[in-house]
């Protein structure tokens, strides 16, 4: 039977078969694709990105979100940094203003005793002015780098409107006309603003809402304590002679007393057990020291003949037994029979002074060392942190770029792989099997050098499987 020359003709010629080009799509099939994955075409939509842009982007996420966490961390590191800072600087200001108003207060009772014996030219008299008058000058130094804060500045403003009225009342300390006790109570007016700056500390003393509060305390305490050295010393170098005039003086005396031992009511109160057992361990010293000066006092007195008479004392205090004295309203000659004089006065007196001082210095250094440990810790931990967040944000980086060029690169080579079986191997495959005379067909399979086990690797093995 001879074949038709139309169907020959209708056949398609043997041994020319070529692949599609790799891009080609009919308007017809784009559409249908676009019509079933409802999806965009856009290169910038995320479903079109290539897969290593799609992984940096998935490890990117972690990444953000711990630098915005150790972001945090180090903000918070710098802020107790800043805050410590401020804190020390404020503990600063305190020591000056306590320095100062300590200053202020041995100004006034150490030159008690010449002012009031008409020798206003003392040695005493001009060393202790200008020792407050240092003090002034440091208080101002330290006022300089003062932080900016409501409490700081008013109680700043406070103190200087009381500042100009020093020296006035040096020109007439001790003078009649500031009797009964003028003289003592317009050096409190000074003073007293000094002591307000107490009320700023707390940060890193452990104690945070009443630290300020005790020291505050303990310095209220010194302060009627050296009230009434200065008022005694009143009393027994030239009391009033009148009657109104002394009464005040002998009661102002009391109720310092008094206002001492409701000052150190509040310092038991607002301080630790620690600090008031610091307090009664130096009491107790300062107590100690004054027995002993009596006593080599009384052998020096006996050893040159003269007659001694040790003050009284109530529960070792000698300073306590004076004072009840004192605050009997008795005539000065009456009080040196009772071994009671401005020297032996002066001494006990001034060795519990003392013994406050030591104190509140310890607690205002505690505060300044403790706040300058934070800082120091702060600024450590913000470095420290940021350093570790740095060096995490770069290991991650580099850790995401490896991970995502490994993947990268094998899907690379699946797809250059899958194209050149595609456009190459199967299509030369079939045309050669497509001929009359085929000859020797060569079916090895090359695998696709992908090794890795993961799901890269296992498509590989799964294409490598359809190949054969």
């Amino acid at each position: 039977m001879r074949r038709s020359n139309e169907g020959s003709a209708a056949q398609p010629e043997r041994g020319n078969f070529t692949p599609p080009p790799r891009a080609a799509a009919s308007p017809a099939d784009v559409s249908d694709t676009e019509s079933a994955g409802g999806g965009s075409t856009s290169r910038l939509s995320p479903r079109n990105w290539r897969v290593a842009t799609r992984l940096n982007a998935i490890l990117l996420i972690p990444v953000l979100v711990g630098l915005v966490m150790g972001g945090f961390q180090v903000k918070g590191s710098i802020d107790t940094w800043g805050e410590a800072q401020e804190a020390e600087k404020i503990a600063v200001v305190v020591r000056a203003a306590s320095d100062y108003g300590q200053a202020l207060l041995n100004e006034r009772d150490l030159t008690a005793q010449p002012l009031l014996s008409g020798d206003r030219d003392a040695d005493v008299v001009e060393q202790t002015r200008a020792t407050t008058d240092e003090a002034a000058r440091k208080f101002d130094a330290a006022v300089k780098d003062m932080p900016s804060k409501p409490g700081l500045e008013r109680r700043l403003k406070l103190f200087k409107g009381e500042e100009p009225k020093l020296p006035e009342l040096r020109k007439a300390a001790y003078s009649q006309a500031l009797d009964p006790v003028k003289t003592e109570e317009g050096y409190v007016q000074v003073q007293h603003s000094l002591m307000e700056f107490s009320n700023e500390l707390g940060l890193g003393t452990g104690n945070i809402t009443s630290y300020g509060r005790t020291v505050y305390a303990i310095e209220l305490s010194k302060a009627a304590e050296s009230l009434q050295r200065s008022i005694g010393m009143h009393l027994l170098v030239r009391p009033s002679k009148k009657p109104a005039t002394y009464d005040a003086q002998v009661k102002a005396f009391g109720s310092y007393n008094y206002l001492e031992q409701i000052a150190l009511g509040e310092f038991n109160s607002g301080g630790t057990q620690a600090d008031v057992d610091r307090l009664k361990q130096v009491m107790a010293g300062k107590a100690a020291e004054g027995a002993k000066q009596l006593e080599a006092a009384k052998e020096q007195a006996e050893a040159a003949g003269e007659p001694f008479v040790a003050p009284p004392s109530i529960d070792g205090s000698v300073f306590d037994g004076m004072a009840q004295e004192i605050g009997k309203g008795q005539d000065p000659s009456e009080l040196a029979k009772k071994g009671i004089t401005p020297e032996t006065w002066m001494a006990a007196a001034t060795a519990k002074f003392e013994g406050y001082a030591t104190v509140e210095d310890e607690l205002v250094t505690k505060a300044v060392d403790e706040a300058a440990n934070i800082s120091s810790d702060a600024k450590t931990d913000a470095i420290v942190n940021g350093l570790i967040v740095v060096i995490a944000l770069l290991a991650a980086f580099i850790l995401a770029g490896l991970m995502a060029r490994q993947m990268s690169r094998s899907m690379r080579r699946l797809r250059t792989a899958a194209f050149g079986i595609a456009e190459q191997r199967l299509p030369s495959l079939v045309d050669q099997l497509s001929r009359t005379d085929p000859g020797r067909v060569d079916t090895r399979v090359q695998p696709i050098p992908i090794t890795t086990q993961d799901e890269i690797g296992e498509v590989a093995r799964a294409f490598d499987q359809v190949h054969r």
